[in-house]
């Protein structure tokens, strides 16, 4: 059941309207850059570490995931731990999302969702994919933050 088109701009503030009402309420209050471009991130107080959507339409997927654009070191800590004690959690999302080195100092956990038009059900499935994602991994982020 396809809806109307949506232009990317309108699907990402879209994607972040649909984000807070399926959040538990106590990860609602989430700080909102962008959109800019083709991308927009969410964060809870350190935009270095923040989640991120990105259509990507010459690939044919939208991106979604939690980035650490933080400093290098941290960015290994962060990703050393979702890939050790962590890991069940970052497995329990399916194996489409993969922990990974992205850039040189840069880490993340994203999946690529494939897709063709920007519409209602694509809306659905990436605003889901993402709340999922804030739901299981920002207790971790912050247990690994620490106080």
């Amino acid at each position: 059941m396809q809806g109307k088109r949506l232009k990317t701009k309108e699907f990402l503030v879209e994607v972040v309207e649909l984000l807070r009402m399926q959040l538990p309420a106590w990860l609602r209050d989430v700080n909102v850059l962008g959109p800019v471009g083709s991308l927009i991130k969410v964060h809870y107080g350190n935009p270095k570490v923040h989640y991120e959507v990105w259509v990507r339409p010459r690939h044919g997927s939208i991106e979604v995931g939690l980035h650490f654009e933080a400093e290098s070191g941290l960015n290994r800590r962060y990703l050393s731990e979702l890939r050790g004690r962590h890991a069940q959690t970052v497995a329990s999302l399916g194996p489409e999302v993969q922990p990974e080195e992205w850039v040189r100092s840069w880490t993340r956990v994203h999946q690529a969702i494939p897709f063709s038009e920007l519409d209602e059900d694509t809306l659905m499935v990436v605003s889901g994919r993402l709340s999922q994602m804030v739901a299981r991994l920002e207790p971790v982020v912050r247990e690994i933050s620490g106080p």
